[in-house]
């Protein structure tokens, strides 16, 4: 059995979400002071304007942004 995060085709992870998507999945996700409770250590790790964000991360992101309504 392989070990969560890697794929033979895909050796850097596969499909799995790596721990900074997974915040961000879950802030878009959660409902509430969940999703804020894991955006403030998101936004903290992240310096959006200098990391480009995958599709499916600029996608949760937005989602986030657009359900809270942030702006900065």
């Amino acid at each position: 059995m392989r070990a969560r995060g890697t794929s033979p085709l895909l050796p850097r992870g596969g499909c799995w979400p790596n721990p900074e998507q997974e915040l961000l999945l879950q802030a878009a996700l959660f409902q509430g002071g969940g999703s804020i409770h894991v955006w403030h250590p998101w936004k903290k790790g992240t310096d959006i304007e200098t990391n480009t964000l995958d599709l499916s991360s600029f996608v949760s992101f937005h989602k986030f942004t657009e359900t809270f309504a942030i702006r900065d």
